[in-house]
C-alpha cells in the first residue's frame, strides 16, 4: 500500500472519529463491503506486522464487515505456509458470505496432492551458474574472489566478526560508500550429497532441467523455480535446504513414509499447529528432518516443488572503491537452539569458511533506503554504530580521507561506536590516523599515502557495555552526554547523522536525539518529532538497521 493511500486512510479514520458529516455518509458504503487483512513481517523486529495491524484496525473503525480475524506470516516461521492456510480459510469464508458454492475445479485441486516432474533440455548446455542466477533474480550476477580474510578480535566466548576482502573483474560496475553487496551462499557439499542419496529419480547432472507442475491436467513450468538450470546448481545455490520444512512439506513427507510410526508423527506435525510450533523450535533443517525420518522415500521433483528459494544475503560494503576491490565486515551467526543444537548462519558461515581465491556469486546494489555521504564534504557528519554496523562507516571515513588528500575542505567526521569490550573496538588503530592529535603511522595512512599536514578532523568515541571492571555504557548515553556539541554540529552547522546497527540500538539512539532536539531546541515533544521527520526527508538523518 502506498504512503499516500495510507495518509488518506488515516485522515478518513480521524474524520469518522470526529463525526464529520461527509465521512459519515461515505461510511454507509463500508457497511456493504467486507475485508480481511494478512500482515507480513519478521519476529526479528519488535513491531511485528505492525502496518497490517494498523490497516486492520482502520477498516474496523470505519465499519467494514470483517470476514476473518487479522492474520500474520512470520518470515522466520514458514510465512508462505501461514499465508496458504489463511488464504484457504479466507476463500471458504468468502463463499459463505456470498452464499455461493465453490467451483468443482477448486474442490478437486484442494483435495488432491500436486504432481511434479522434471523436463530436460539439450540446448545451451554451457549455461553458467551466473546466467541462471541472473535470469532468476533479474540482476547482473558476477563472481567475487576472496583475496583476504581476517578475524577482527580474539574473544572465544563472543560471536566472531571477520573482515573479508574481495576482487571482481567487471570494470563497468563500481560502487560508492553506502552501497551494498548481495551474495548467494552455497549449500555445503556434505548436505547436498546426503540429499541426493535420499531422493529418487534424480535427473542427470549434465542436463538443464525445468521443474513442472500439473494444473488442471496440463503440465506447466513451476513459477517457484527458474527454468533450464543444471540440477547441481539448483541443489547448491537455489533450493533452501537449511530451513525447517514447512507444515505442508511435513504432510508430503508423511505420504512417502514407509514406517508406520514415522508416518503417524509426520501426519500429526502436518495437521496440528501446536505440535508443529513445538517441533520447529528445534530448528531442524530439511536434511536433518530426512535423517530423523529415515523411511521417507521421495522423488527429487516432488521435494523440490515444496522447497523455497535461497534469498541473497545483503551486507554493507566496508570500503571506498580502490580499483575492483571491496571489503565486508561480517558478524558470524552462531548459536545454540533450545535443545542444545549448534546452528551456524548460512551466509555468514559460508563467508567465514571461505579460503583465499575461492569465489562467490553476487551483485552490487544501492541500499533500499539511501545511505549516502553529503555531496559537499565540508558538512560535518556524525556516524553512530554498534558491532558490525560499523561496516558502511569504514567506507565513509576512507572516502573523507581521500577527499582531504585531494585538497577538499572536509568537515568534522565524528564516530560513536558501541561494543562489549575494548578488545572488540573494531578498526581502532585504523581510525587513529584520522585524529589530529595522533601522529603515529598506521596501515591506513600507508595505504592512503596520507601526509601529516592533511590529517582529517576525525574523532572517535566508544561505549563499552561489558568491559570487566567498568560500569556498563551504551551509545545513547554518550549521545546524551555530548548533546550540546551534537546539536551544534547537526542543527547549527548543517551536519548529517547516520545510524547503522540493530533496530533496538537505533530506537534508543533516536530517543536520545529527540531529547536533544526537545531540550536544546527548547520545543515540545511534537515539534521535536516534526523536526526529526524533516531531517529524514532532507537526508540529514539516515538509518540502516537490521534485526
Amino acid at each position: 500500500m502506498s504512503c499516500s493511500f495510507n495518509t488518506r486512510l488515516v485522515g478518513i479514520v480521524s474524520g469518522f472519529q470526529e463525526g464529520k458529516d461527509y465521512i459519515l455518509q461515505a461510511n454507509e458504503l463500508a457497511k456493504e463491503n467486507y475485508y480481511s487483512v494478512f500482515g507480513l513481517g519478521s519476529s526479528a523486529y519488535p513491531k511485528f506486522a505492525a502496518f497490517g495491524q494498523h490497516l486492520d484496525a482502520c477498516y474496523d473503525i470505519l465499519g467494514f464487515n470483517r470476514i476473518l480475524p487479522f492474520g500474520a506470516g512470520d518470515a522466520l516461521k514458514d510465512q508462505k505456509g501461514s499465508f496458504k492456510k489463511w488464504l484457504k480459510k479466507m476463500y471458504n469464508s468468502s463463499l459463505k458470505v456470498m452464499e455461493v458454492e465453490a467451483p468443482v475445479s477448486y474442490l478437486d485441486n484442494a483435495s488432491g496432492k500436486k504432481r511434479y516432474k522434471w523436463t530436460m533440455s539439450n540446448k545451451n548446455q554451457t549455461k553458467s551458474l551466473n546466467d541462471s542466477l541472473s535470469e532468476s533474480h533479474g540482476k547482473e550476477i558476477q563472481e567475487f574472489t576472496l583475496t583476504k580474510k581476517a578475524q577482527l578480535y580474539n574473544e572465544p566466548k563472543e560471536p566472531k566478526t571477520v573482515r573479508v576482502d574481495f576482487k571482481y573483474d567487471n570494470s563497468e560496475i563500481s560502487y560508492e560508500p553506502g552501497y551494498q553487496l548481495s551474495i548467494f551462499p552455497r549449500n555445503p557439499d556434505k548436505t547436498v550429497d546426503y540429499l541426493k542419496s535420499r531422493m529418487n529419480n534424480n535427473p542427470p547432472s549434465d542436463k538443464l532441467v525445468t521443474l513442472q507442475v500439473e494444473n488442471d491436467g496440463l503440465w506447466e513450468n513451476s513459477q517457484d523455480l527458474p527454468a533450464a538450470v543444471f540440477f547441481d546448481d539448483l541443489l547448491y545455490y537455489f533450493l533452501d535446504i537449511n530451513v525447517a520444512p514447512s507444515q505442508e512439506l511435513m504432510g508430503v513427507l508423511a505420504t512417502f513414509a514407509v514406517d508406520k510410526k514415522e508416518k503417524e508423527i509426520l501426519t500429526i506435525l502436518s495437521q496440528d499447529d501446536v505440535s508443529y510450533e513445538e517441533w520447529i523450535e528445534e530448528e531442524k533443517t530439511v536434511v536433518a528432518t530426512l535423517k530423523e525420518f529415515e523411511s521417507v522415500s521421495i522423488s527429487s521433483a516432488i521435494l523440490a516443488g515444496h522447497l523455497t528459494i535461497i534469498k541473497p544475503r545483503t551486507y554493507s560494503i566496508a570500503s571506498s572503491p580502490q580499483g575492483q576491490n571491496l571489503s565486508l565486515v561480517v558478524s558470524v551467526v552462531e548459536y545454540k537452539t533450545k535443545t542444545g543444537l549448534t546452528k551456524l548462519g548460512h551466509a555468514s558461515g559460508s563467508l567465514n569458511h571461505m579460503e583465499r581465491n575461492m569465489k562467490i556469486p553476487g551483485f552490487i546494489k544501492y541500499a533500499k533506503i539511501p545511505f549516502r555521504l553529503p555531496e559537499d564534504p565540508s558538512w560535518p557528519i556524525i556516524m553512530i554504530a554498534a558491532g558490525s554496523g560499523i561496516a558502511p562507516f569504514r567506507g565513509f571515513w576512507m572516502r573523507r580521507w581521500e577527499q582531504q588528500q585531494d585538497g577538499f575542505a572536509v568537515g568534522k567526521t565524528l564516530l560513536y561506536f558501541g561494543c562489549r569490550k575494548k578488545s572488540m573496538n573494531l578498526f581502532k588503530h585504523e581510525t587513529e590516523v584520522g585524529m589530529k592529535s595522533n601522529q603515529g603511522l598506521s596501515s591506513l595512512r600507508w595505504m592512503m599515502q596520507c601526509q601529516d599536514s592533511k590529517l582529517l578532523d576525525f574523532e572517535r568515541k566508544v561505549a563499552f557495555s561489558r568491559e570487566p571492571g567498568q560500569p556498563k555504557q551504551y551509545i545513547q548515553s554518550l549521545i546524551t552526554r555530548d548533546a550540546a556539541m551534537l546539536y551544534d554540529l547537526w542543527q547549527r552547522r548543517g551536519g548529517y547523522i547516520y545510524i547503522c546497527g540493530k533496530i533496538q540500538m537505533a530506537e534508543d539512539v533516536g530517543q536520545a536525539v529527540l531529547g536533544i532536539l526537545k531540550h536544546l531546541g527548547n520545543v515540545d515533544k511534537a515539534t521535536a518529532e516534526e523536526t526529526l521527520e524533516e531531517m529524514k526527508k532532507l537526508g540529514r538523518y539516515q538509518q540502516e538497521i537490521f534485526g
